[in-house]
């Protein structure tokens, strides 16, 4: 047998670059798309052999880390000579973060070294002014190997639209636009997996939302803020049964999402995050929209986030009843905790969560300290050893202060149980460490 034989059938050669790209970029410090430096990884791991180094060019590069007009210049530089490496069928990936450096000429050049590439663009991630974001988009019809979209401007409050007719291998869209408008084919978008539309979006409302999960039935991964006051207005649509959501993100400032719960089912939902920031309303007891959908879900949730004011006492009792196989949940500041509530959570009759690992309590706490203690001791006993971490924010109170010098509570960090008490503001930095979407949940 001849070398050239022996050496193509080595398990090596064999992984698909797929998943040896994706390899590569778990060498990096943190980012999904290297620089274009020979001593850093991917490129680094080209040197090992030239099949390595044609995966190592089909990962990707990130330029803008310069900002300056000889920056500008030397980006596009490393952009022709990144295409002429990897060869004229090899899929290439960009992520391009500027600052609106450079004058015309500048982005001109670099424009004219990336825009012609569009028929083998595999992921584009970029944050641009303006009108070098409409550059790309008006190409993305013409992007036919494109798999990753994630796309910024300066300007967030402008309109521009992105059909997907046009994009049949797009798997992950994520949007930081103003008025995301999405245009789907008659069978909406079998390819897409994750969308996510950030913050800035203050005219998205329920009825995109629901417009864009019905639409593609293959999704895995939705996250949305609705800062529209826009109530859902598809009341009488039929239920929703999505076969593939696995994660859900969805925000509220001022529409009400229970509507859009009561027209939706997720079988396969694992991680699930709901606030709903709207005015508590007088009169108006309960918010029942969530232990329905769990209900006729049937799904096995393992993470619960919440923040939602409305929901009573009954209310949460009958969604954690509804949720017997979490593994983590956290209650941001609402619904409140009281000692019925905290009761639920005792490892006893019910075992309810009898696999709960971790809780978090972001000033909801309204439980007196023995309540707390007596929750936490009863999941830390010897036959249901499972939680694992608990962490108070915002309880900066004496009461609870003083919980971790408990007799019970001391054995039960001697035990292996993690036990912080952390300042409000530190919350939301913390918690994005523990989101699944943070750390990969597809990617």
């Amino acid at each position: 047998m001849s070398h050239t034989t022996s050496y193509l059938g080595t398990p090596m050669q064999s992984i698909p670059p797929e998943i040896l790209s994706r390899i590569f970029v778990e060498c990096l410090s943190g980012i999904c798309f290297p620089p274009p430096a020979k001593s850093e990884a991917p490129l680094l791991l080209g040197c090992v052999c030239s099949h390595w180094r044609r995966v190592a060019l089909w990962t990707g590069v990130s330029l803008g880390e310069r900002s300056t007009r000889d920056g500008l210049e030397k980006d596009a530089i490393s952009a022709q000579q990144w295409r002429i490496r990897a060869g004229p069928t090899s899929g290439l990936s960009f992520n391009l973060n500027y600052h609106g450096c450079g004058d015309d000429d500048h982005w001109t050049n670099l424009m004219n070294a990336i825009i012609p590439l569009h028929q083998v663009w595999r992921r584009i991630q970029c944050l641009l002014p303006l009108p070098l974001a409409k550059q790309i988009l008006s190409v993305i019809p013409n992007a036919p190997m494109l798999e990753y979209l994630n796309i910024a401007n300066r300007n967030i409050y402008d309109q521009e639209d992105i059909d997907l007719r046009t994009i049949p291998r797009l798997q992950k869209l994520v949007r930081k636009m103003d008025q995301p408008v999405v245009q789907f084919g008659a069978s909406g978008s079998q390819s897409l997996r994750e969308i996510i539309i950030h913050k800035v979006c203050s005219t998205l409302n329920l009825d995109v939302c629901w417009f864009l999960v019905t639409q593609c039935p293959n999704l895995e991964v939705f996250q949305a803020y609705c800062y529209s006051c826009d109530p859902f207005t598809f009341h009488h649509a039929e239920v929703h049964r999505h076969p593939r959501l696995a994660y859900l993100h969805l925000e509220g400032l001022y529409g009400n999402p229970g509507p859009f719960f009561d027209k939706f089912e997720a079988q396969g939902l694992k991680f699930m995050s709901l606030k709903y920031y709207g005015p508590l309303i007088e009169r108006e007891h309960g918010w029942r929209h969530l232990t329905s959908f769990l209900n006729r879900s049937k799904c096995k949730l393992t993470h619960l986030c919440l923040y939602i004011p409305r929901m009573s006492q009954s209310d949460i009792i009958n969604c954690f009843h509804a949720t017997p196989g979490l593994k983590s949940l956290c209650v941001d500041k609402y619904p409140l905790m009281t000692n019925a509530t905290i009761a639920t959570l005792k490892s006893g009759e019910d075992n309810l969560f009898p696999e709960l690992e971790s809780l978090c309590f972001h000033d909801c706490l309204r439980c007196s300290p023995k309540a707390l203690e007596d929750m936490i001791v009863s999941r830390c006993a010897i036959n249901t050893r499972k939680l694992r971490k608990v962490i108070l924010y915002g309880c900066e109170f004496a009461r609870y202060e003083q919980l971790s010098d408990a007799p019970m509570i001391v054995q039960c960090i001697e035990g292996g149980l993690q036990l912080d008490n952390e300042p409000s503001d530190s919350y939301k930095r913390q918690y994005r460490t523990e989101d699944p979407l943070s750390v990969g949940w597809t990617e």
